[in-house]
């Protein structure tokens, strides 16, 4: 009888419950725990916030509005908002749940009334610290007990500054347990990922300096501080008594997911060279979340929170903008990087709508970021080893065209080099050319100087020689007039006519002799010295033919013949014995071209106001290739004992300095030279220079 009584007390007991509250009632059993407390949940909104639960009881049903069940998440309010729900344990031993409350909530009390009829509330809320929780962990809870039969009205009351939701949920002390295990398995799986792809992405930077790399482990730090900011974790184990720094960790943690992806994004789509518009947008944005970063050291005020959730939606869309103007322009990473970024916005959002109760049921929200975010985190790392093995494809090239261009450089290098030793053996060979011509043009100074010398020398006995014998002719012709006025007949006097005939052709001889002596040392002063500073009217045929009697003898030995076409020339303003040197140095070129014997024609004629020499051999001639070169100094093409290679220089520079010009005529066999010299002296006069050959 006392099994059927108890059943009948615990029946009217529940009646007059029903009858006193009006509040549906949902029956449980110590080993069940449903989804949620929706069906039999009444929630009414406190404006002010300020109503105490007893004021509530009895305003709730006139003056208090009620809130929608279908709208139980309300969003950033200000209002503190009020749940009436009463629970029957309808099994036959004491039960024990667990009440969870929504994470974003900052304060949390639920009232029972006690045996006194008084409320009694017990607290709870994310800004409470954990030693002050009923029961500490990451998750907000409350216990509920209730005896065998046992029905019992509660009031709960829940506020907060970050988007709110009503929704409490009533766990069995087993489900608990099994979802908490789940729970955490799957934290473990997921923050160990994260933290794996972390450091390897550290290491990476580490050994490559490559920002991507740094800008990766920045963004999955964020990510994972972000999700154990967002489930409490940190709270718990970093800073479980200071729940205002938590919720200000939210923020910074965000601020600085924000900031890692941007980085990310802009080095690994390459913008600053595919779309620099939207690179120094993005910058910009980085910017930004550095500031939210600051400010969260310092607040959480829900405008900050706000401005938070509104960053964080503009980043998602420039960030997924960027993916597709950089796929659009070809970037070779931007396919994986889009699939990573749609998979975690796909996995986020889905979250959003599963907390409303959309598309897929609310147990399961929490995880859905977690899904989105591993699956980014796999594309991107993906994109990242392929960027590794595109960098190492980089590097590889870049060392083939290293080495490629090192050997150009250095086959370039032993070229110069080559082409440098022979110009410096080459300048080595002229030194030594112009080494033995500067000797040897020292020695036809000195062989200048001693011509001179020779000729002073042997013209002081000459004049002795020449005088004497003019002297002889006149007493030669004395005599021959005295002996013209004897008488013919006499012997004696015929013997004697003819030793003076004998004696006058001995003289004659004489005189001759000293003549042409006189001659040879005139033309050795003129061609070693010249006459004077200034140019004087000079007969050039008869230099000439000065200059012939001089190296007649070379050109005798060697069968040379000289051929002259000498019109009548005027007498031209000279120096004689510079231009008898360049008369030389062009007969005895000539002679060295024709070894073998051969033929000169000189030929002289005037022309428009100017006196024009050819000088034409019938030798070899000259090269076209040393046609230019042949006026400059040193340049020969003889043996060094042959010759110094100054002879065409100075001529060129004698003439020159005439007024006149020497210039090689082009013509077919031998070499054609001619001198062209005006009738007018130069308007500047120097001094003659001594012979150089």
């Amino acid at each position: 009888m006392r099994g059927p009584r108890a059943r009948l007390g615990v029946v009217l007991l529940l009646l007059g419950s029903l009858s006193a509250s009006a509040a549906p009632v949902l029956a449980l059993t110590p080993r069940q725990s449903p989804s949620t407390l929706i069906p039999v949940l009444e929630v009414f909104e406190d404006t002010s916030g300020a109503l105490t639960v007893e004021q509530v009881e009895l305003r709730a049903e006139q003056e208090l509005p009620r809130i929608d069940l279908e709208q139980l998440n309300v969003g950033y309010q200000r209002s503190a908002f009020w749940l009436r729900f009463r629970l029957l344990n309808a099994g036959r031993e004491p039960g024990h749940w667990l009440l969870e409350l929504p994470r974003p909530v900052d304060e949390a009390t639920l009232y029972t009334r006690g045996k006194d009829g008084h409320f009694v509330g017990r607290r709870s809320g994310k800004m409470l610290p954990m030693s002050q929780r009923e029961v500490r962990g990451e998750r907000l809870l409350l216990n509920v007990s209730l005896d065998p039969g046992e029905s019992q009205l509660y009031w709960l009351r829940m506020a907060g500054e970050d988007t709110l939701d009503l929704t409490p949920t009533l766990w069995s002390d087993d489900d608990f347990a099994t979802d908490s295990s789940r729970a955490n398995l799957v934290d473990g799986l997921y923050f160990g990922v994260l933290l794996a792809m972390l450091l390897f992405n550290l290491f990476l930077f580490l050994s490559t300096r490559d920002r991507t790399y740094f800008y990766y482990s920045f963004f999955q730090l964020g990510m994972v501080l972000t999700q154990a900011a967002l489930d409490q974790t940190t709270f718990r184990y970093l800073w479980p008594e200071s729940p205002s720094w938590a919720a200000r960790s939210e923020i910074l943690f965000a601020s600085i997911l924000l900031f890692g992806s941007l980085g990310f994004t802009r080095d690994f789509l390459e913008l600053a060279r595919v779309a620099p518009w939207i690179d120094r947008l993005l910058s910009i944005v980085m910017g930004l979340a550095g500031v939210l970063g600051v400010v969260a050291l310092w607040t959480s005020h829900h405008f900050v929170q706000q401005g938070g959730m509104v960053l964080v939606v503009f980043c998602a869309a420039l960030i997924l903008l960027a993916g597709v103007v950089a796929w659009r322009r070809g970037s070779p990473h931007a396919q994986l990087f889009l699939g990573g970024w749609v998979a975690l916005l796909c996995g986020t959002f889905a979250s959003g709508f599963a907390a409303t109760g959309y598309l897929v049921p609310p147990t399961t929200a929490s995880y859905l970021p977690r899904v989105g975010s591993l699956v980014e985190a796999a594309l991107l790392s993906f994109g990242l080893a392929q960027r590794i093995r595109a960098l190492r494809r980089e590097h590889k090239r870049a060392q083939d065209e290293l080495l490629e261009e090192r050997t150009a450089q250095a086959h370039v290098l032993e070229v110069r080099v080559e082409e440098r030793t022979r110009e410096l053996m080459q300048a080595l060979e002229q030194l030594k050319a112009a080494q033995a011509r500067m000797v040897q043009q020292a020695r036809l100074a000195s062989l200048g100087h001693l011509v001179a010398g020779v000729a002073h020398e042997v013209g002081n006995p000459l004049n002795f020689t020449r005088g004497g014998a003019q002297d002889l002719r006149r007493r030669l012709e004395l005599l021959e007039g005295v002996l013209g006025s004897q008488e013919a007949g006499q012997p004696e006097l015929s013997a004697a006519r003819k030793a003076l005939e004998g004696a006058k052709r001995a003289l004659k001889l004489v005189q001759t002799g000293n003549e042409r002596i006189h001659r040879i040392v005139e033309n050795l002063r003129n061609y070693v010295t010249a006459r004077s500073v200034a140019p004087e009217l000079t007969d050039l045929a008869a230099d000439l033919e000065a200059t012939l009697t001089l190296v007649g003898k070379r050109l005798d030995e060697r069968g040379i013949r000289v051929h002259r076409d000498l019109q009548p020339l005027p007498k031209v303003p000279c120096r004689s014995g510079e231009l008898n040197q360049v008369f030389t140095n062009l007969l005895l070129n000539s002679a060295q071209a024709m070894p073998d014997g051969g033929d000169i024609f000189i030929t002289g004629r005037r022309v428009d106001g100017r006196v024009e020499l050819v000088f034409r051999d019938t030798g070899p001639g000259i090269a076209p290739e040393h046609r230019e070169a042949i006026f400059d100094p040193f340049f020969t093409t003889r043996a060094p004992s042959e010759g110094t290679g100054l002879g065409l220089s100075i001529s060129h520079e004698i003439v020159s300095r005439h007024g006149g010009e020497l210039r090689l005529v082009s013509g077919e066999g031998g070499a054609t030279f001619s001198i062209t010299l005006p009738l007018e002296p130069p308007v500047e006069a120097t001094s003659a220079h001594a012979p150089s050959r």
